[in-house]
């Protein structure tokens, strides 16, 4: 196989984590045979363009691999798309590796990598605010007996579990809220902590209800 058999490699076939592995490999070969080339060959420009096409790949390759990993989102494209001034329709079948290196990612590897760092952390926010909101969506009260009344007071061990389960909630919302990688989830963010907020207030004002029967 040589680069421009990896060049055709559709990008669906670039996300399989075996298949970048394989050109690494494949590649750090070639380098070496490369290196082993009598000394002669070396100022041939057939050999200056191998070298230089192969260590391109090489360095290229990491970048690639940031930008195979499945937090990568739409938004992540377009701010690619911004920085290489290249049209690069990932969704498409006929992405492929030829159409990454032709956009020179190597001339914006800075922009490349901090993309691809902020999806992952953006990624890292959006699964704990999905984990908060299908943990507050529905949350039972336990509730207690009063008097020959029925089941009409709350719990006072449970709600104190509640109330502190709440009060984490609460500060883990306000440490997404402080992250730079907030921008896309803070409107779903914000409304949570408005959410929980009236939740602390409601069940605070029914204690103090409870306290004076």
């Amino acid at each position: 196989e040589t680069v421009t058999d990896y060049n055709d490699t559709s990008w669906i076939d670039i996300q399989e984590p075996t298949t970048i592995e394989m050109m690494l490999k494949k590649m750090e070969e070639f380098q070496v045979g490369c290196k082993k080339m009598p000394k002669d060959l070396r100022s041939w420009d057939a050999f200056i363009e191998l070298k230089k096409t192969v260590d391109d790949f090489l360095e290229t390759l990491p970048l690639v691999t940031q930008l195979a990993n499945p937090s990568m989102r739409p938004r992540h494209w377009e701010k690619l798309q911004e920085v290489t001034g290249k049209a690069l329709s990932v969704g498409s079948d006929t992405f492929k590796l030829s159409t990454l290196l032709e956009a020179g990612l190597l001339e914006v590897a800075d922009d490349v990598e901090d993309i691809a760092n902020s999806s992952v952390k953006e990624r890292s926010i959006e699964i704990k605010l999905g984990e908060l909101s299908a943990d507050w969506s529905v949350r039972p009260l336990t509730m207690a007996q009063f008097k020959n009344r029925g089941t009409i007071m709350l719990n006072g061990g449970a709600t104190a579990e509640l109330m502190e389960a709440l009060e984490e909630a609460q500060m883990a919302l306000g440490s997404m809220m402080a992250s730079r990688f907030i921008t896309p989830f803070r409107e779903e963010a914000t409304e949570w902590i408005a959410r929980l907020s009236t939740i602390s207030e409601i069940l605070e004002m029914w204690l103090q209800v409870q306290s004076m029967w």
